[in-house]
């Protein structure tokens, strides 16, 4: 239960949600009949029974597509995950993000790659589960496999494959 979060979603209030199952402007990229060549995707129990390879028949998405994922973070630093991850991660580049200033007037200072709103319920291995900032990096990994679920990039050689690899 993050405190300000619902404050901090105000924004997207009202904002329509595409539904790509019915909206003509969806160009369907349809995966092979092999699976993908991720290393860890033979490991990935549920995607066949949540219906991916079906979904992935429709669509694999496009990079417009913008999804949040609110968790512990995405572990950006870590080798693994960021050669597989960072290729589909939402950069705010409306942010400098070094310069201590709040360039896109969002309330958050130096943002260019999300918020760390903390609520830390783990062992922390540092101080940065313990104070809100502008480094989402995720210390615990939880939010680094829900990212890779939802959005790892397919036939990279790497990692696994997300429900919407092209988002």
């Amino acid at each position: 239960n993050t405190p300000g979060l619902l404050e901090d979603l105000a924004p997207f209030k009202g904002k329509e949600i595409l539904d790509l199952s019915t909206n003509p402007t969806v160009q369907a990229q349809n995966f092979p009949d092999t699976p993908p060549n991720d290393p860890e995707y033979l490991s990935q129990w549920y995607a066949p029974l949540t219906g991916f390879p079906a979904a992935w028949q429709k669509t694999v998405g496009t990079p417009s597509t913008i999804i949040a994922v609110i968790d512990t973070g995405v572990a950006y630093s870590t080798y693994g995950a960021s050669l597989d991850l960072m290729s589909n991660a939402w950069i705010n580049f409306d942010e400098n993000a070094s310069d201590g200033i709040d360039n896109d007037s969002d309330g958050y200072v130096d943002d260019a790659l999300g918020w760390d709103f903390v609520d830390a319920s783990y062992t922390c291995q540092d101080n940065d589960c313990t104070q809100e900032d502008n480094d989402p990096n995720d210390e615990e990994g939880h939010g680094t496999a829900a990212a890779g679920i939802v959005a790892a990039p397919a036939n990279n050689g790497l990692g696994m494959t997300g429900l919407c690899p092209a988002c």
